[in-house]
């Protein structure tokens, strides 16, 4: 007897089932594919970031030997004809690396507003009464500034008890995130935008002026090194309001190599009719300390910059004291 014919339906279903396994598979393939290439493109990117990151870790390596190169040639003053001073360029087989030392000390140092260590630490009132000066002579209402200076004088010292026109953790835990107050040394300026009273809009205002060093003293103003534009932080160590307009003018009249001792700055026209103690010319120095590198590094399509502060108590001793990478938020 002889085998009966595969009926039409039986061929249609074959049909259908053939084709709907065909794109299945091309699916699968394209969903494969795009596994494939995203999986790619994430190892491109961790290797090229890495590659920028390795370089920008060369550029601070690099700003540490020029920095001991530069006190090796002068190690008893501070000038901006040293090799530290001078912008870097250097074209990599990628991409290239753009690097600026400037001086990391001369703003007010956050952290001065307390003196003593660990859990002893207390308040400043006189670099608090420092620091409310900068701010109104930056344009902020006095009575403001004297709550945002207390408020981060608490920030910073070792207990939790408010100064007047402060602010402590019953502050801070009543905010709309919760949160305490720092009760330690400032890290980054950055922390600054999270004291009471500090807004945006402040925090722009205030952060050319402002530092955070890993020491409770005021930063001594290298006058060899000073800019026109750090005029106010100048003006801040006297008790009075100076002409600021005065006081750029004789930053600006700094000879090229500098002056030999602080007191030469000071016997400028600008200062003669001011009262200048022997409390303020201990605030200012001929040689640095503290030094900021700013290196952006470009490698293929991936960008990095990486800012690092340096603490160069000697020609030999130049030590790492923070970094970072990215811009800060």
């Amino acid at each position: 007897m002889k085998p009966e014919a595969p009926m039409a339906n039986d061929r249609g279903a074959v049909l259908i089932t053939v084709l709907l396994m065909v794109a299945l598979m091309s699916v699968i393939a394209v969903g494969l594919s795009g596994r494939v290439s995203a999986l790619i493109a994430r190892q491109h990117l961790i290797e090229t970031g890495s590659a920028a990151r390795e370089a920008a870790l060369s550029a601070e390596t690099l700003a540490k030997a020029v920095l001991r190169q530069s006190f090796a040639l002068n190690n008893n003053r501070t000038t901006l004809d040293a090799p530290w001073a001078r912008p870097a360029h250097f074209m990599t087989e990628a991409g290239r690396i753009d690097g600026q030392i400037s001086d990391g000390g001369n703003c007010f140092n956050l952290n001065s507003l307390v003196s003593g260590e660990g859990s002893i630490r207390q308040s400043n009132p006189a670099a608090q009464a420092e620091f409310a000066r900068l701010m109104a002579l930056l344009g902020l209402n006095p009575a403001e500034a004297e709550a945002i200076a207390a408020a981060a004088a608490d920030w910073i010292d070792g207990d939790t008890r408010p100064n007047p026109r402060g602010a402590e953790d019953y502050d801070y835990m009543a905010a709309s995130v919760p949160h305490r107050a720092g009760n330690t040394l400032m890290a980054d300026v950055s922390e600054f935008r999270a004291v009471k009273g500090v807004t945006p809009a402040v925090y722009s205002l205030l952060r050319p002026y402002l530092c955070a060093l890993p020491v409770t003293d005021p930063a001594p103003l290298n006058v060899n090194t000073l800019m026109p534009a750090a005029a106010p932080v100048v003006a801040a160590l006297f008790p009075t309001d100076p002409d600021l307009g005065r006081i750029m003018d004789a930053i600006a009249s700094r000879p090229a190599a500098g002056y030999g001792a602080p007191e030469e700055f000071w016997r400028l026209p600008p200062f003669r009719s001011l009262t200048v103690g022997d409390e303020i010319k201990a605030r200012t120095s001929v040689r640095s300390r503290f030094f900021m590198l700013v290196a952006a590094v470009s490698h293929a399509d991936a960008r990095i910059t990486l800012t690092a502060l340096f603490d160069a108590t000697g020609k030999d001793d130049v030590r790492l004291v923070s970094r970072r990478f990215g811009d800060e938020e």
